[in-house]
């Protein structure tokens, strides 16, 4: 962590294993084979095409090369978090977020995930890169399929209080210099998802001040269930309507978004939580 940001700790499956798990099986090949009989002249017969391919993924069992280097590394984690801590798994394929392709919400990410089912989990997201609307948008850019890989991030699920994104320009205007946070109640998945209304906060870069703010009528929060997965829990009329963040963490949010930034020398859009 070079720009000594507070992240929870975690694990990556490497591109590397995505291909050991498949050469084990010759799923490249069977795949390629699948994709040969399609008939791009009907294309409704994507999804057809698209479920017989992940159900072949997630069927597969992880060679053991990939296994047991998967509960090294979970054993791993619970030392440096706590017994039987819950993961989310994060979609990350190579070449997304690119220039002009940025495959944004094509691939799938699982939350709140126990440790008996994370194989099942990085399957299941490794088999996203075969989804009817992952497949279809990298057709229309001219992307070979043999050409995508899918790593997957593994972290310790955090229960938040809140959450969301922020963006260090304004993503729909070029010209608006200034850091943009959304924030709700619970989760960021709601945020990130785009199926719950969100706080929007404005902030002047230097120095930093908060320029405007729309705290959104919130209906409803995403949580961790106790043991596994998420629920979405509906808010009082007093919750909905007060802002998710205090004016301290709206900056500390800019704060760490800035950062990011400055390190990688381009503008950024980060996904954050407060537990």
């Amino acid at each position: 962590n070079q720009v000594r940001l507070d992240s929870p700790p975690g694990f990556v499956f490497t591109a590397r294993a995505q291909r050991i798990f498949f050469r084990h099986h010759g799923l490249q090949e069977e795949i390629a084979r699948i994709i040969t009989s399609f008939d791009p002249e009907r294309p409704e017969g994507v999804f057809k095409l698209s479920s017989e391919i992940m159900q072949l993924v997630v069927k597969a069992e992880l060679p053991p090369e990939v296994s047991g280097a998967l509960d090294r590394a979970y054993a791993g984690l619970e030392r440096r978090s706590h017994s039987g801590v819950t993961v989310s798994v994060r979609s990350s394929a190579l070449g997304e977020d690119a220039a002009g392709a940025s495959f944004a919400g094509q691939y799938r990410s699982q939350l709140n995930v126990r440790p008996e089912h994370l194989a099942l989990a990085y399957r299941e997201v490794v088999a996203s890169l075969y989804s009817p609307q992952a497949m279809t948008y990298r057709l229309g850019r001219g992307i070979p399929d043999d050409q995508t890989t899918m790593c997957v991030g593994v972290l310790a699920m955090v229960e938040a209080a809140s959450g969301g994104v922020a963006y260090t320009r304004d993503p729909l205007n070029i010209r608006d210099q200034r850091v943009h946070v959304y924030s709700a109640w619970g989760l960021p998945k709601g945020v990130v998802d785009g199926e719950a209304e969100a706080d929007v906060f404005v902030v002047e870069r230097d120095p930093p001040a908060i320029a405007e703010r729309r705290i959104a009528h919130k209906e409803h929060q995403f949580h961790c269930y106790p043991e596994e997965g998420v629920c979405r829990l509906e808010l009082s009329q007093e919750e909905a309507g007060d802002p998710s963040l205090s004016d301290a963490q709206v900056l500390a949010v800019v704060e760490a978004a800035l950062k990011l930034e400055k390190h990688y020398g381009v503008p950024q859009d980060g996904e954050w939580a407060f537990s």
